[in-house]
């Protein structure tokens, strides 16, 4: 006989291919036509979106960019120290002293590192720069610094936390459900004291 509040929590193959495509392309709308959900390409997007929202979706994307992060060694803090490097660039750290020329002799590792290109033509060198600050901004999002259930009120952070109750067992249930009520019990209390009104 089966057990009673649990959930099939396996993701179907059109699922597991439209995470495989969302992870390698970043696109969600083109993954779920790929994945072969529909070939409507107003509706993907929404349809897309949904898809995205479901909790096994969204926590098998958040568990597969973890370890993309991981594997390549991107941790929040390398972002960061990344970003930070970006953003200390100066046009100084690519011309000579009297700035009349490119002079790469001088430059560090991390300053070459954001060189895409280097063209010399007959009015002399150019340097062009990759547009690194896109990549780590995405990198940014895939790490969740910016995390979008936050506000920022009179200096402190307020968080909205998320809970899968449908996902949750009986018994989860039942202590999740007491501590709401004890909460409700303590807003009540607070805002009938005379203190509180």
């Amino acid at each position: 006989m089966a057990t009673m509040g649990k959930r099939n929590t396996t993701l179907d193959p059109r699922q597991r291919k439209f995470i495989e495509l969302y992870l390698e392309s970043g696109n969600q709308t083109q993954s779920y036509i790929a994945a072969g959900y529909t070939t409507n390409v107003k509706s993907a997007s929404v349809q897309a979106s949904r898809l995205l929202a479901k909790p096994r979706v969204r926590n098998e994307v958040a568990r597969r960019s973890a370890e993309l992060l991981a594997k390549y060694s991107y941790s929040p803090e390398r972002i960061v120290r990344e970003l930070t490097r970006l953003a200390a660039a100066n046009a100084d750290d690519y011309l000579s002293h009297d700035r009349s020329r490119v002079d790469l002799s001088r430059t560090s590792r991390d300053q070459l590192a954001a060189i895409a290109a280097v063209e010399v033509g007959e009015f002399g060198t150019k340097v062009r720069l990759w547009d690194k600050q896109k990549a780590l901004a995405e990198l940014a999002r895939i790490a969740r610094l910016y995390p979008q259930d936050h506000s920022e009120i009179s200096g402190v952070i307020e968080h909205t936390h998320k809970i899968d109750i449908e996902s949750l067992g009986d018994e989860d249930r039942q202590k999740l459900r007491a501590v709401l009520l004890a909460l409700k019990a303590r807003q009540v209390e607070v805002e009938r004291s005379p203190e509180g009104g």
